[in-house]
């Protein structure tokens, strides 16, 4: 029973009854998803699973079959400018469109310096290179002066690079089998509507025609962020443009490459801000200070063989990071590992600091190629560290194991030196020294650090428990057990 909406209307009231009065009062009928009422046997099926039984019963009485709709338009690929393919067709009086002869291609752009711009197509002014005999009749005729769109060009270009020195084919098929298609294809999110899509209908258009044996351009697509300023894409329109050139000027292209790379993961926006290129600047001064420094021959053996096993695993993870394409995060790593060696930079051994340096301006050369070839050369490098062999990351002898788990140690009395610290200082005390009780195998290792322990108080000492000598005013020695140390501040 179908009544219209006056005779509907005074039974409703728009209080009780929001979805029938929505949709008796829609200018149409509606069009979401739900479950299916008055359907016949469809009636209780969700709408998503309704259409594809609909469909089937459809074609199953004829009356139908299901169908793609692309709903993609013809590509006008003529653009009125003088950068771009010309278009190989010729106009005649007589003989009307001419295809430019085969043995004539590629038909080639007149030199810029005979085309005017400014004024309509560009080349229509190339009095010279518009009038051309036709062909056919061997009248004069002339030549189409719009060019193809460049993504034209870009649809394939990355073909042609399998055999760029082949100068009667577009690409060498042989060659294309052999690279193609592409590892890894790194582009703007932009091109996904446009250019990514063009290359896949060349690519499906050549494998039809037999050039090509495989269907995909790219095995994998990596999309990179924009960089933004103020929360905007930078652009001269808005007035958000940050000059490049002064930026090299003040700071150098490695910090920008730095900092561009160490902000945020490459797929993501980039907010560009100068202190955060502050930052990365002082962190190659300060790298170039420490790599840069006199060492000692002889250094603190258990921080040599510490330094170098942290070298290692930073070699593991930073390998690891950069084939994920997680460079902000290799980057975190490397930072952490420059701040643990300026952390024991006075314990080091000129040795260990050559060999950081030597792996440091490899694991650096993606991101900080001019500072990484200083280092290279500076620690006897040969060639360019961009050309040398990545480093492999070495498995951890025993006694690199052992300096691990000792410094360990080492780091987790300073965390509960200023843990005590900070609560001693809250009430209001002062405190004068410190003494830390170690049982001996870990007081043999504690006992060349009193350095480091003294940059958070000025003045500690290290017992060993077993030491009869020992102050120990509050017996905290008897709490020491291996790894844990007693601390006892004054």
């Amino acid at each position: 029973l179908w009544l219209d909406k006056s005779k509907v209307e005074p039974f409703l009231n728009v209080d009780d009854m929001r979805i029938l009065w929505r949709r008796v009062f829609a200018e149409s009928a509606y069009g979401g998803e739900g479950i299916l009422v008055n359907s016949g046997k469809f009636s209780g099926m969700h709408s998503k699973e309704a259409r594809e039984k609909i469909t089937q019963e459809l074609a199953r009485k004829k009356l139908g079959k299901k169908s793609v709709q692309y709903k993609i338009r013809d590509w006008l690929i003529s653009r009125q400018r003088y950068w771009g393919t010309p278009i190989p067709i010729i106009y005649c009086k007589d003989c009307g469109i001419i295809p430019v002869p085969v043995s004539e291609l590629p038909v080639k752009l007149p030199a810029s310096d005979k085309v005017k711009f400014g004024e309509g197509n560009p080349l229509s002014s190339a009095k010279s290179w518009v009038p051309v005999v036709c062909p056919k009749c061997k009248k004069l005729a002339r030549r189409e002066t719009d060019t193809m769109d460049t993504f034209v060009d870009s649809s394939w270009y990355y073909l042609r690079y399998c055999s760029v020195q082949d100068k009667m084919r577009p690409f060498a098929k042989e060659e294309a089998e052999y690279w193609m298609p592409v590892n890894l294809y790194i582009g703007g999110v932009e091109h996904a509507i446009l250019h990514l899509i063009y290359a896949r209908f060349f690519t499906k258009a050549l494998a039809d025609l037999g050039y090509l044996k495989f269907r995909e351009p790219f095995s994998r697509l990596f999309t990179q962020g924009m960089v933004l300023k103020d929360g905007e894409i930078m652009s001269k329109s808005k007035g958000n443009i940050v000059s490049c050139d002064d930026m090299l000027a003040k700071y150098g292209a490695d910090t920008i490459r730095l900092f561009e790379l160490s902000a945020a993961l490459p797929e993501s926006d980039l907010e560009f801000r100068e202190q955060g290129i502050n930052g990365s600047y002082r962190f190659l001064q300060k790298l170039y200070g420490l790599l840069s420094a006199d060492y000692p021959k002889k250094g603190n053996d258990v921080v040599d063989e510490y330094l170098i096993a942290e070298k290692e695993k930073l070699i593991s993870a930073v390998s690891e990071k950069i084939e994920t394409l997680r460079f902000n995060i290799a980057l975190s790593q490397i930072f952490t590992f420059i701040e643990k060696v300026g952390r024991y930079k006075n314990f080091a051994s000129a040795g260990t600091m050559k060999e950081i340096a030597h792996d440091i301006a490899l694991l650096l050369a993606p991101f900080t190629p001019h500072l990484a070839e200083e280092f290279w050369n500076k620690y006897g490098g040969k060639g360019f560290a961009a050309l040398a062999e990545w480093p492999n990351a070495k498995k951890l002898n025993s006694g690199q194991e052992r300096a691990l788990k000792a410094m360990q140690l080492v780091e987790s009395i300073e965390r509960d030196l200023d843990s005590l610290l900070s609560i001693v200082r809250k009430k209001g005390k002062v405190v004068s020294g410190a003494s830390i009780y170690a049982v001996p195998e870990d007081h043999k290792t504690l006992n060349g650090f009193v350095e480091i322990f003294e940059r958070h108080i000025s003045k500690v000492r290290i017992f060993s428990t077993q030491d009869k000598k020992k102050h120990d005013p509050l017996n905290k020695a008897e709490k020491a057990v291996q790894g844990k140390p007693a601390l006892y501040l004054e």
